[in-house]
């Protein structure tokens, strides 16, 4: 997956030195770790003082909704990016002309059809019959019932329901 916060980091020092416009993403990101200004903020990131993630990804969605171009095109990017991803995959595969479910699995594909619909125009490309499909289970269930068909089990609906609910419960309690 394109690592959207370190990108979003760097298009902020490209900010910071003019290479590229203004955008709210330097004020967010000095907000969201403290920092006391923009060079505090980018010597903290490169020396390590800042962790800046994968979680704060729904900050660049946040900025990006309030109209900033530069968090719009970066989510517009990554959604391209993992159209591309899926794409190479595709074509290994040789699944161009298969229908066939692109499951969206991930707390990123919460930021909606800003970062979907350029996924789905660039992978439709290849594969015009391609559905997409948002993972509603956690994935470990999949791990799991990959596990049981291993081990010559058979679930059932009922099982891979409980399952699917003990998972969740799981993912809540944490």
């Amino acid at each position: 997956m394109p690592n959207l916060v370190f990108r979003a980091m760097q298009l902020v020092n490209y900010a910071w030195i003019k290479r590229g416009p203004a955008t709210a993403l330097t004020q967010a990101f000095i907000d969201s770790v403290r920092a006391t200004c923009v060079e505090d903020l980018l010597e903290g990131y490169t020396a390590g003082r800042y962790q800046i993630g994968a979680e704060l990804a729904p900050l660049v969605f946040k900025v990006a909704e309030t109209g900033d171009t530069v968090a719009r095109d970066l989510i517009h990017w990554a959604g391209c990016e993992l159209g591309e991803m899926a794409n190479a995959v595709i074509r290994q595969l040789g699944f161009e002309d298969l229908a066939f479910d692109v499951v969206q699995a991930g707390s990123m594909f919460e930021g909606g059809a800003m970062l979907t619909q350029p996924m789905r125009e660039t992978i439709l490309r290849v594969a015009p019959a391609a559905r997409f499909v948002r993972l509603e289970a956690p994935p470990v269930v999949g791990s799991v019932l990959i596990g049981m068909e291993m081990g010559q089990m058979q679930p059932d609906l009922h099982i891979r329901a409980r399952l699917i609910e003990s998972a969740r419960q799981a993912t809540l309690q944490w």
